[in-house]
């Protein structure tokens, strides 16, 4: 008799974490929408915000673009930024590059971060209050983000990447166009 109730406990206790975990992952599918239906960065980004996305298309003029988000404590985003460094030199005419500094997301003072991206030869945007990282859903150091002529997504890197992987992507986006 007491190994029946157990079992039946045990039963009603699965069947009471399926229901609540299926509800819970059904308001998580509903609430995050996938990157490629995004048509227009503009209608979800605060209007405070337009000035450096509208800089930010006039950097890219119609050209393929690499965004690469980075913070201070990273060390895997110093190293990225390292690669990138040499990236440029050879696709500097066909590729924009810009490091985007989360900096609402770094632990440094802002004189420091601005001592930091002095020496880098490639564009640098400071995205003080993370609105570029929202926009591009960015939640891990280093993200990459590579972007066609248009401003448009076509692939995004969440960890380090080499530099022939790079080299591989944007030869094949080039090829596309």
């Amino acid at each position: 008799m007491l190994k029946s109730k157990w079992l039946v406990f045990i039963i009603i206790l699965v069947l009471v974490l399926q229901v609540g975990c299926s509800e819970k992952s059904q308001e998580i599918t509903q609430e995050s929408p996938p990157i490629e239906k995004e048509e227009n960065l503009k209608e979800e980004i605060p209007i405070d915000t337009y000035e450096e996305i509208d800089s930010l298309e006039e950097i890219i003029a119609d050209r393929l673009a690499i965004l690469a988000f980075w913070v201070s404590w990273s060390e895997e985003s110093k190293q990225q930024l390292e690669i990138l460094e040499n990236v440029y030199k050879l696709v500097e005419e066909d590729v924009v590059v810009i490091g985007v500094h989360a900096t609402a997301f770094d632990t440094i003072s802002k004189e420091e971060i601005l001592q930091d991206i002095e020496a880098y030869p490639f564009e640098m945007l400071l995205d003080e209050g993370g609105e570029m990282k929202e926009a591009y859903y960015v939640g891990n150091f280093p993200t990459m983000v590579f972007l066609d002529k248009k401003g448009k997504v076509v692939h995004t890197y969440t960890t380090l990447i080499e530099e022939d992987v790079i080299l591989e992507k944007l030869t094949l986006l080039l090829e596309s166009l």
